[in-house]
Order: C-alpha cells, then sequence, then structure tokens
C-alpha cells in the first residue's frame, strides 16, 4: 500500500515541478511523517527565502532611489544653476552673478563701480554711456581743436564728442550729425559753444536730423531770425542743452531758437535770451513744431517790451507747440506766450 502510494508521489513529483504543488498534493495523498514533515519544511524554507526576496528587492529599489536622488544633475564651472541644476557641483560655489565658479574665485569680492565723470576721464576724453570715451574735439590733443573741423570731416550719421572746453566759433550743420559734450553749464567740466557775436551761434541746415546733446550754447547776434540756433531740419533734438546769452536785434525774431522744421527739447534750457521783437525765447514759424518734455524749461526770456503780445518765452506763429505742462513756460517779459500755445499762460 505505501509502496503504491509512493509511486504516485514519484509521478505527481515529477508532473508537478514546485513544492507549491507537492504540498496541494501532501493534501491529497497519505505520507509518511518524514516526508510530511520534509515538504513542510521545504514549505517554510520557500517561504523564508522569497520573503527575503522581497526584502532585498524593496531595499535595493530604495537604495536605487537615493542613488538616483543623489546623481541630480549639478552645475559646472561657468553654468548657472537653475531647476535641473539646483547646486553647483562639488568644488564650487556661486559668485555674486548666481554663476558656478571655483569657490575662491566666487568669494572675491569685485572692485566697487564708479561712476566716470569729466574729470576722472581726463583732458581728452568724455564720460559717455558710464564710460570714458575719447574725443573727436579737445582744445589740445584730440584730432580737431575746432567743432567746425570736425563737422566738415565727419560724415553723415556720425558722433562728434566734444571735450570740456570753450569753442568760440560760429557753426554751420549740414549733415545729419550728433555732437555730445560733457555738460551744459558755465564753468570748467563742460563744453560751451560761444558764437563770435557776428551771426547765429548754430545754424542747422535742410538735413534729416540733428541731436545736440549736453552743450552750452551762447554768445549768437544777429538781425535774422534766431540768434542762439537757426533750426531747417527735419528733425532737430536737444538733450540736456541750455541755449542762453544769445540776441536778435533789429526786429529780429527768436533770441534763443528760431525754427523752421522740428524741434524737441529733452531735458534742456532756453533762458536769459533777447529779441527785439517776437519769441525771446522760442520763435517757431507756419508747419514747423515744437515740443517740450516735463523737464524742459523756457524761462528769464525778454523779448519786445512795446508789444504785449510779442511772446518772451515763446511765440507761435502759425506752427504747433506741444508743452508738457505749464511750467514749461514761466518767468518771461513782457509775457510768456504768443500766438497759440496751448497750457502755456501770463
Amino acid at each position: 500500500m505505501y509502496a503504491t502510494h509512493f509511486d504516485r508521489l514519484v509521478q505527481a513529483m515529477t508532473t508537478s515541478g514546485t513544492r507549491r504543488g507537492l504540498l496541494r498534493l501532501s493534501g491529497v495523498l497519505p505520507l509518511s511523517g518524514a516526508l510530511s514533515s520534509f515538504l513542510a519544511e521545504g514549505s517554510e524554507a520557500a517561504k523564508h527565502r522569497h520573503h527575503t526576496r522581497q526584502h532585498r528587492s524593496t531595499n535595493g529599489d530604495q537604495l536605487q532611489e537615493q542613488g538616483k536622488k543623489k546623481k541630480k544633475k549639478c552645475a559646472h564651472a561657468g553654468q548657472r544653476t537653475s531647476k535641473k541644476r539646483k547646486r553647483c557641483c562639488a568644488g564650487l560655489a556661486k559668485d555674486g552673478n548666481g554663476v558656478c565658479v571655483g569657490a575662491t574665485t566666487a568669494f572675491a569680492q569685485p572692485a566697487p563701480a564708479t561712476a566716470c565723470t569729466s574729470a576722472t576721464c581726463g583732458g581728452t576724453s568724455i564720460c559717455l554711456r558710464g564710460t570714458c570715451q575719447p574725443c573727436d574735439v579737445c582744445e589740445s590733443g584730440c584730432l580737431f581743436t575746432s567743432v567746425a573741423q570736425a563737422v566738415a570731416a565727419a560724415s553723415p550719421g556720425e558722433t562728434i564728442s566734444i571735450c570740456p572746453g570753450l569753442y568760440t566759433e560760429d557753426l554751420t550743420i549740414d549733415k545729419s550729425l550728433t555732437l555730445i559734450g560733457a555738460g551744459d553749464g558755465n564753468g570748467a567740466g563742460n563744453t560751451i559753444l560761444r558764437g563770435s557775436g557776428t551771426r547765429q551761434a548754430v545754424i542747422i541746415q535742410s538735413v534729416q536730423a540733428v541731436a545736440l546733446e549736453r552743450l552750452r550754447i551762447t554768445g549768437g547776434a544777429t538781425t535774422e531770425f534766431g540768434a542762439g540756433i537757426r533750426n531747417t531740419a527735419d528733425r532737430l533734438t536737444l538733450t540736456g542743452c541750455t541755449i542762453t546769452g544769445n540776441k536778435a536785434t533789429s526786429s529780429a525774431d527768436g533770441g534763443g531758437i528760431a525754427n523752421f522744421g522740428t524741434v524737441e527739447l529733452i531735458n534742456s534750457r532756453v533762458t536769459g535770451n533777447t529779441s527785439e521783437r517776437r519769441g525771446a525765447g522760442v520763435f517757431t514759424w507756419f508747419s514747423s513744431t515744437v515740443t517740450l518734455d516735463a523737464a524742459s524749461r523756457v524761462t528769464g526770456n525778454q523779448a519786445s517790451l512795446t508789444n504785449v503780445a510779442s511772446g518772451g518765452g515763446i511765440f507761435n506763429n502759425g506752427g504747433t507747440v506741444t508743452l508738457s505742462s505749464g511750467d514749461n513756460v514761466t518767468g518771461n517779459t513782457p509775457h510768456n506766450c504768443g500766438g497759440t500755445v496751448p497750457l502755456c499762460s501770463g
């Protein structure tokens, strides 16, 4: 009987192939105590090995995940940290600009930045856009000693930089140019263009665009239009300029500026000019345009005292004058404005 059971067991074992299958058989076939015990032990061992494999697998997955976390990308030298590279690689640190560099470089303090001035730039350079730039014109040591010489030699569209100094000459600009000085004050460190007193200080011919920046224009005297500046350019831009001390005599209009084109004043002043007729500060002709930004001022100019409508500040003779506010034109005699000048009063 046992032999018959044993033969069946061997046959079942051959076809089952696994201990789990044998265990199922053990519940069906009557086995001897030893064999039953053997299979039970084998089952427990299998369970233990399965549990161990599961534990190792779980631990392995955790270690692998940790490894992935540790292997997050880092920023190398010269790179910035970002969402993907949240930190600098080993041995590097962020400098003041957030770039990963060697630790020694990162903690080195840069020299404090200082804004240049005409004084720090020296006698042959000006402070332009935060850096010292060589001048085209200066009293000595530059390519030109006269602004008129530099204008004559320049090609249309060029910029002429003018060092601090007093340049006494009558200037005619007959091409599209930009002239930049060192300042519009009345002393050392400023660029002063002073007319000879026999004509307009600056004549701007019929050209497309001229820009004057950080210049003081004075000393013009004429019996014609515009003692300081006579403009016929399509667009004249005055930035950080002062037009002062110019005289239109013998019934001439426009002590400071006579405009026959377009003029835009940006942070500029027209002051202390005189006219024996109209528009001691600014005179504008038919179809021409004058615009003042909020920082520009026309003040302290004097036109004909015998004509109460002479426009001590601005006289508009059929053109267009645009003010930012009434503060643009104040303190002129006999009145601030003549003709149609919106926002101007008194």
